[in-house]
């Protein structure tokens, strides 16, 4: 079995250095960092990913609706992927973006990389335990410490 590829897609050089590194730490990862959309996109139409963990607080990208068309693109590799967002801020409006979205998870920031890894390995093994079983479009977010539950109690009154 390949061994699982990481991809980042941080705010900044020195987030995503920091956050590749400690992921890189385990040797049955790999890690791939990214700079741009583009070069993302193109990565993933020719290699699978198994966890995206990309940064909410990047400028130049609406990450929830990137996110979403990856998951739609009909030439990737993998479509499949588990994805991690991270992120300052989280309103109402973002949530409702996250959960439309397809993103597994939402880490606030700041927080330790060591948890990164963590909620990395979660991923991981979750998606070993059902690898063939159809993603649902609507479900519930993955939640503990330092990730947002979206709508606790069920979706909001809008």
């Amino acid at each position: 079995m390949r061994e699982p590829i990481i991809a980042i897609f941080a705010a900044s050089p020195a987030l995503a250095s920091v956050l590749s590194m400690v992921v890189a730490g385990d040797p049955k990862l790999r890690v791939r960092v990214f700079d741009s959309a583009v070069s993302l996109r193109a990565y993933m139409r020719i290699a699978p990913i198994s966890v995206l963990v990309c940064d909410c607080d990047r400028e130049d990208v609406d990450m929830p609706a990137f996110v979403m068309s990856l998951r739609e693109d009909p030439d990737a590799a993998e479509r499949r992927f588990s994805s991690i967002a991270l992120s300052r801020q989280v309103s109402r409006s973002f949530k409702r973006q996250i959960d439309a979205s397809g993103i597994d998870e939402v880490l606030v920031k700041p927080m330790s990389p060591r948890h990164l890894l963590e909620r990395v390995h979660a991923r991981l093994a979750r998606r070993s335990r059902s690898p063939s079983s159809p993603r649902p479009r609507h479900r519930p977010l993955e939640w503990g410490p330092n990730v947002v539950e979206l709508f606790p109690g069920g979706q909001p009154a809008l």
